[in-house]
């Protein structure tokens, strides 16, 4: 038997072994497939044998190939990833992961929907990497609308649904604004009724200036605004979500 023709009359619609991958076979064994030496799709963990039917179809492979991508550039991401987490340190990340999570958590069961523990996951790893990178209302802004797109792409992607991305972007980018517009609103009015330092001593007038215990600054003021602006952040998406409905 001529394996040239046997290969070409036998591949459409079957994976490759090696006499397709032009391994010449034996031709006295000609009725046994070479299934495992110099198999290159074994490796890739596809199926290797002439004789395995593929019953996958059109829109299945593509899911695969799809999933394959996806997997490979997860894995050459995630150094960069790690790098960027370790220059911007573990608390920023920590916490805007569970600021992310505790939010999407909390408009799940606010929703009455079933939860769905992979869109928390993806609303944390989101909020992780967004907020060390936190700062003025502008940039807060901008950061809102990406999470926002984000999340809704990723979860369309995962849930098969067809949400509106571009009305996430606008959503997350008004309540980053205006949440850190808020958190700062609270933060003056705080300052302006707590004491600017906190832990001085009583002034000693036998002491030098610059021996006298004055204390630090109060930081609660920044805490509290902090703490008012992630709030208004993410409960305003929960409360367009309960208005708009699911936002398709």
């Amino acid at each position: 038997m001529d394996a040239v023709r046997f290969v070409a009359e036998n591949t459409s619609g079957y994976a490759w072994d090696n006499r397709s991958l032009g391994i010449q076979p034996d031709l006295q064994q000609m009725t046994y497939p070479l299934e495992f030496m110099g198999c290159i799709a074994c490796a890739a963990g596809l199926p290797y044998s002439l004789n395995t039917l593929d019953m996958r179809t059109s829109s299945q492979m593509e899911a695969d190939q799809l999933a394959f991508t996806l997997g490979v550039s997860s894995l050459a991401a995630l150094p960069v990833a790690s790098v960027g987490w370790a220059a911007m340190g573990l608390r920023p990340v920590v916490t805007g992961f569970g600021l992310g999570a505790g939010f999407d958590g909390v408009g799940q069961v606010v929703g009455g929907k079933e939860y769905r523990p992979a869109q928390t996951l993806v609303a944390g790893v989101t909020g992780g990497l967004a907020y060390p990178l936190a700062g003025g209302a502008l940039m807060n802004t901008l950061l809102g609308g990406v999470v926002g797109g984000a999340n809704t792409s990723v979860n369309n992607y995962v849930y098969s649904e067809d949400r509106d991305v571009v009305r996430a972007v606008g959503v997350g980018a008004l309540a980053g604004g205006f949440g850190t517009a808020f958190g700062q609103g609270v933060s003056g009015l705080a300052a302006s009724v707590l004491p600017y330092r906190i832990g001085a001593s009583v002034i000693d007038p036998n002491k030098a200036l610059l021996l006298q215990n004055i204390g630090t600054v109060n930081p609660y003021p920044a805490y509290i605004g902090e703490a008012a602006g992630n709030a208004v952040s993410g409960g305003l998406p929960i409360l367009f979500e309960r208005i708009g409905g699911d936002g398709k």
